[in-house]
């Protein structure tokens, strides 16, 4: 038989699909065919898969056939692959990978999810609306153990060994897949004591005749609010005396009277509903508008466990009473 490496690729594009759709031994002879090439003998390709060498030598001459090239050079004393055989080859190593990965994946989509799932989240969001939230999870996924840590610092999600962190606002980490999973609208707020005494802005400038409240962790000493109004976008400097790094603290702050502050409306929305809060220049929304975010290393192979909490939170969001607001 000649030997056409060139008519043998074009062999094997052309009829690799409809072969492998009338042949269902076709992978048998390319697993065989493989083992050769790596053994570059039929004896210990024979011992490998189980087979005599005289089945293996069978199944290479029909796959030859088939493919209508020589994929080795046989003598007595050795076994060598031909150019068609090691072009062949890279292609088969490539397609039996391709299905190796198939299997994992099907096999990891199948699984049930268990084991310690670690889970980094800010400490309000986190005691607010996920510790609940969590409670059901485990319920639905009883072979799930949470590990959670509550913290507003950056954490990295690969060296501190997390699974997944929650996070609101943008994420600097390029190299995770982040999944956001509701808005997170902050809303400027006052407590109806403070407008009794010192009355309610009427427009974003009045703010800096105001007491505001300074979140430390994202605002500087000079601060300065972003605000939008359809197509109209400002900025002001505001100031005060109390500021934190911490959001429950702003919260609690406004709530005592102490001014005006920025607090997201999963903190705020009940009082607010209730009378106990006032919106402060309601026409107007802060910006850049933020989101929360479910944020995991990137992997070709998500663990069940993960998705499994991002899908089960994507859907508690969605259903959360603040988005009204």
């Amino acid at each position: 038989m000649p030997e056409t490496p060139l008519r043998a690729i074009s062999t094997i594009n052309r009829t690799v699909r409809d072969t492998l759709a009338n042949d269902v031994g076709r992978l048998g002879l390319i697993l065989s065919f493989v083992s050769v090439a790596d053994h570059l003998s039929f004896a210990d390709a024979a011992g490998e898969t189980g087979q005599t060498a005289s089945t293996i030598s069978r199944k290479i001459s029909r796959l030859e056939n088939q493919l209508g090239t020589r994929l080795f050079d046989r003598t007595t004393r050795r076994v060598s692959l031909t150019e068609a055989g090691r072009v062949y080859l890279d292609h088969c190593r490539v397609a039996l990978d391709s299905l190796s990965k198939g299997d994992a994946m099907i096999e990891s989509l199948s699984a049930a999810p268990s084991g310690i799932l670690r889970i980094s989240m800010p400490v309000a969001l986190g005691r607010l609306h996920l510790a609940g939230a969590i409670r059901d999870f485990m319920h639905e996924y009883p072979n799930i153990e949470v590990d959670a840590h509550f913290s507003d610092d950056y954490v990295d999600v690969i060296e501190g060994g997390y699974d997944l962190v929650v996070r609101t606002g943008a994420l600097a980490d390029s190299s995770l897949v982040a999944r956001k999973v509701a808005l997170n609208k902050r809303m400027i707020v006052a407590s109806p004591s403070y407008v009794a005494e010192n009355g309610a802005p009427k427009t974003p400038k009045d703010l800096a005749d105001h007491e505001c409240l300074i979140f430390e962790r994202y605002e500087s000493s000079g601060c300065v609010w972003k605000m939008a109004r359809g197509d109209e976008a400002l900025s002001v400097r505001v100031g005060g005396r109390f500021r934190s790094d911490n959001s429950e603290a702003i919260f609690d702050a406004v709530m005592n009277g102490f001014g005006i502050g920025v607090v997201a409306a999963y903190i705020c929305h009940k009082q607010l509903r209730r009378g106990e809060l006032i919106e402060i220049l309601s026409d107007w929304q802060l910006h850049p508008t933020a989101g929360i975010y479910i944020a995991f290393a990137n992997s070709k192979h998500v663990p069940p466990k993960v998705r499994a909490f991002s899908d089960f939170m994507a859907g508690h969001f969605r259903k959360a009473d603040w988005n009204d607001l």
